[in-house]
């Protein structure tokens, strides 16, 4: 894994850098905002970044797991993962995931010297018969089937005056013009009908030479107009054309209205957004590859996810693939779809004021997730049991008394807690009963021991213990190590004596002791406000 290393540690460097141009562009392009090819270089740009933020994430997901694992309690499949023999299947596919990443990295740099990002050169990027190939995935496409058909009816009809007949394909960018034109063009049935097919993509300026070298398919040096006519003349009189031809078509995708009128010989065919049901159903195919989706989402989470898109294909694929925050709050779930886990980048997780009484252990699967709120949730009876998986988990909102919005019926923390030693924030720590029935999957206080980044506020709902035997616990809970906490709540303490420790958190400035009713003895606690 050595070298894989040098690798990811040049391709972090390279994904610093080029985050800096990305703001350069951005500014170029706003100056030159009739450039589409910036824009499409940007875009390049992003997705190559962003690519690259995914698999520095995996990686150090997977470093973070072996970090984690105990010795003699690494389970089979761990072990397995971590063998000699997956470390060098690992390691082979992520160096060929690296070298992918920094071959395009290396390509859109070198795109970027033909802008300058001063003078914007215009360019024409110019392709004949451009088929799908093996090398990349076909483009999905979804709820274009009456755009596709309409489009071939103009291809097939041969009752048209004109020897050639044009037809735009118009609307706002992002929508899928391009794609649509690309699944016509390699249409089995367009490809039988026409005995040359010619594919030209001109953004920005035009130059009618680049367009014909680019058509005929030419290496050479020769740009004379009138040379390069005649070789076009050539490659078309090679073709074997239908005698019954009535003459060529041509399809035409623009986003300006204005040149879709001016071009065409029928009515433009205007592109619309897709709907709620066709914008989720691109979004699970991206979001959720290779049929892994499963369970059903309420009607309107589908709206929340994709309502806010536009109907835009492009942004639709864009969240789908990125997808970094979801606020699923207020909806009245009772439950959370297990396809959920595979939203594996998800960081942002708002569940709160919900109606499930149990979280999803599917959740755990989301090892990059940093913030997951509840508070809120009153019927939530128990937390995820493995969910000392959340590797990355930063900050476990279940709410609190002062703010109402505790999860009251909450009625432990799970074993293995303890484990999330990232832990900044965890509202509430609740103490289950000693004598339930679930008593192998409880945690007790002794889980706060190693949590020493927790910081801001804490609040300890004891929920029943005999006599005095919590205090062993909570000197077990090591709170005399966390520095950065600020305000504390003690509720249901069992004991007669409170801990020393409460004496040396430096940083307290608030404690509140409720429903503490055998507590005879408090340390001195100078220079924190009592309540």
């Amino acid at each position: 894994m050595v070298g894989i290393n040098d690798q990811l540690w040049k391709l972090n460097g390279t994904v610093t850098r080029i985050k800096a141009v990305i703001q350069d562009a951005e500014e170029q392009a706003q100056k030159q905002k009739q450039n589409h090819q910036i824009e499409d270089w940007l875009k390049k740009l992003r997705e190559a970044v962003y690519d690259a933020e995914d698999l520095l994430d995996d990686f150090s997901t997977q470093v973070l797991r072996k970090q984690l694992m105990p010795g003699k309690r690494v389970s089979r499949e761990v072990r397995l993962f971590f063998s000699r023999s997956n470390q060098f299947v690992y390691g082979s596919r992520m160096g060929h995931r690296v070298k992918a990443l920094r071959e395009r990295l290396d390509g859109i740099e070198i795109d970027s010297k033909k802008f300058n990002f001063v003078r914007g050169e215009e360019r024409a990027s110019l392709t004949t018969e451009r088929e799908q190939t093996t090398s990349s995935e076909p483009e999905i496409t979804v709820g274009r089937e009456s755009d596709k058909a309409a489009v071939k009816i103009f291809l097939m009809n041969s009752n048209y005056e004109h020897n050639v007949s044009v037809i735009s394909v118009v609307g706002m960018g992002g929508l899928g013009k391009t794609t649509l034109a690309q699944h016509v063009f390699n249409d089995e049935q367009v490809k039988a009908h026409f005995g040359v097919r010619l594919w030209v993509s001109v953004s920005g300026g035009l130059d009618v030479r680049k367009i014909i070298k680019g058509a005929v398919g030419t290496g050479d040096s020769d740009d004379q107009l009138e040379s390069l006519k005649e070789k076009l003349e050539r490659k078309i009189e090679k073709k074997k054309l239908p005698r019954d031809a009535v003459g060529s078509k041509i399809v035409v995708t623009t986003r300006s209205h204005v040149i879709a009128k001016f071009t065409s010989t029928i009515e433009p065919h205007v592109l619309k957004g897709l709907s709620v049901d066709e914008s989720w159903e691109l979004f699970r195919r991206k979001a959720f590859p290779q049929g892994q989706e499963s369970g059903h989402v309420d009607e309107r989470i589908r709206k929340e996810i994709v309502g806010r898109c536009g109907g835009v294909p492009l942004v639709v694929k864009a969240i789908a693939r990125r997808l970094r925050v979801l606020v699923l709050s207020d909806f009245g779930m009772k439950e959370v779809s297990p396809l959920i886990e595979k939203i594996k980048h998800l960081k942002y997780l708002d569940l709160s004021n919900n109606e499930m009484d149990a979280l999803s252990n599917s959740v755990t699967s989301l090892v990059n997730l940093q913030v997951l709120k509840l508070n809120g949730c009153i019927n939530l009876k128990e937390l995820p049991r493995d969910i000392s998986k959340l590797i990355s988990l930063r900050h476990l909102d279940v709410g609190c008394t002062l703010d109402d919005d505790l999860c009251v019926d909450l009625e432990y923390m799970p074993r293995g807690i303890g484990k999330l030693t990232s832990l900044q924030t965890l509202s509430c720590f609740v103490v289950a009963e000693k004598e339930s029935p679930k008593s192998e999957m409880i945690g007790g206080l002794d889980e706060l021991g190693r949590l020493n980044e927790l910081r801001g506020r804490l609040e300890i709902k004891v929920m029943g213990y005999e006599d005095g035997s919590c205090i062993s616990e909570f000197e077990g809970a090591n709170l005399i190590d966390k520095e950065y906490l600020q305000q504390l709540r003690v509720e249901g303490y069992g004991g007669m004596r409170f801990p020393s420790w409460v004496s040396h958190l430096s940083n307290l400035v608030s404690i509140v002791l409720e429903d503490c009713g055998r507590l005879k003895h408090i340390p001195p606690l100078d220079g924190i406000p009592f309540a």
